[in-house]
């Protein structure tokens, strides 16, 4: 399956109580955005991969699309 050899090369961020309060206090509109680019940051990920980049800017790290994840693996 895809799903099963992305995940020999890429890492899921986990989410917790920190992340969930820690997104709070972000200026994002929408909160699972918020929750999203905090687990992001807090598992020190190199990318976020969406096909919304416009819903998650400014952001703290790269905000990618998923064709350009592609390009670079």
């Amino acid at each position: 399956m895809a799903i099963t050899s992305l995940l020999q090369i890429l890492e899921v961020a986990a989410i917790d109580q920190s992340t969930i309060e820690q997104a709070l206090s972000l200026p994002y509109r929408d909160f699972e955005d918020a929750v999203q680019i905090m687990a992001a940051v807090q598992c020190k990920a190199e990318y976020l991969v969406t096909r919304a980049i416009k819903d998650f800017q400014p952001a703290p790290l790269s905000v990618i699309q998923p064709g350009e994840l592609l390009a670079l693996i």
